[in-house]
């Protein structure tokens, strides 16, 4: 895995470890340091300054399928194919807490703002609530009638949103585990999503080709951007809640104005599908991993390529970020079919 300089396109740190592809990463809060989830089923904590690797955490019995700081850094979450969901001590490394419910693989994970619950999605179709402190599983969401691909803690308030193939986006209070709203008009599966900074919006991404955005107080939907010609994989809000970012099977990422619903750039350059993207936390650049096996980084105010990253051979980017983690889009992590881990 390599860490790039996004201004003058030079490699900056080379994080070699992993004996396996590099299936999520997210940058800690603070920008100091980096967790990596890898199909070699484990967990590696890097220096981001230095490239220093300075925790291995391993226990998974298959992939890493995602990655999550808590807001304190005090932890690390991670989500595997295993089943099963971990919590790590994360200047030491000692394995705090280890889930188990989950029937099928975990594909996402997320930590709410206070540090204080996890949540994980599966292909088991259910969403599940944890106590970070004790393990406990607080709560089991099953509204959903198909794979949950993504689940996400409202920045804010006392919400978690989730999709699924099920074509829908379900809102939750994720204290008492009431279902507050139901989006239901995508017409394919859901795939991602997304809450805009002020808590106000959602936008999801389906494999109808389209995004929607959503009030998530009301759930009404507010607007359709329609332009990508293929799957829409991933979503971003950018930082000030002004721009959405999306990336799709159709290997282009939009940008849109999130008010409008205005088209406002195409960035080209990827020769195959846009697995993840994200903005920068200044708002001035995106980041998106490909399943070409890059990771490119633009410059917005000039809607130009920065660069482009080529140091992944043979593994597919599944998901980059500059400082959370982005959603899955690749359809092969949500079954499991083997007992052993396997690369995607």
């Amino acid at each position: 895995m390599c860490i790039w300089n996004s201004s003058t396109s030079g490699e900056l740190l080379q994080l070699n470890g992993h004996t396996d592809a590099v299936t999520s990463f997210v940058f800690s809060p603070d920008g100091k340091h980096i967790a990596s989830g890898s199909s070699d089923k484990s967990v590696h904590v890097w220096n981001s300054f230095t490239g220093a690797e300075l925790l291995q955490l391993t226990g998974h019995h298959d992939q890493v399928t995602s990655v999550a700081f808590s807001p304190d850094e005090n932890y690390i979450v991670s989500g595997s194919s295993d089943k099963s969901v971990h919590v790590w001590n994360s200047s030491t490394g000692a394995e705090l807490l280890q889930l188990n419910g989950h029937t099928n693989v975990v594909i996402s994970v997320a930590v709410s703002l206070d540090g204080n619950y996890i949540a994980s999605g599966s292909s088991d179709k259910s969403v599940r609530i944890w106590n970070s402190s004790t393990g406990a599983e607080l709560l089991q969401l099953n509204r959903h009638t198909d794979i949950v691909t993504s689940v996400a803690f409202s920045p804010t308030g006392n919400y978690i949103a989730s999709s699924s193939w099920d074509k829908s986006v379900h809102i939750w209070n994720y204290s008492t585990g009431a279902e507050l709203l139901q989006l239901d008009r995508h017409s394919n599966e859901v795939l991602s999503i997304a809450f805009s900074p002020d808590d106000n919006h959602i936008v999801s991404g389906s494999s109808d080709n389209s995004l929607y955005i959503w009030s998530s107080s009301t759930g009404a939907k507010l607007l359709q951007l329609k332009g990508h010609t293929d799957h829409a994989v991933s979503v971003a809000f950018s930082p000030n809640g002004n721009y959405i970012a999306s990336g799709s099977s159709d290997k282009l990422i939009h940008l849109w104005n999130s008010s409008t619903g205005a088209k406002l750039l195409q960035l080209k350059g990827h020769t195959n599908t846009v697995l993840s993207v994200a903005f920068s936390p200044d708002g001035k650049h995106i980041v998106s991993g490909s399943d070409d096996k890059s990771v490119r980084v633009w410059d917005l105010p000039t809607a130009t390529e920065l660069h482009q990253l080529h140091e992944h051979s043979d593994n597919v980017v599944l998901s980059s970020s500059f400082s959370s983690t982005s959603k899955f889009g690749d359809k092969s992590i949500y079954k499991s079919t083997a007992p052993t881990s396997t690369p995607l």
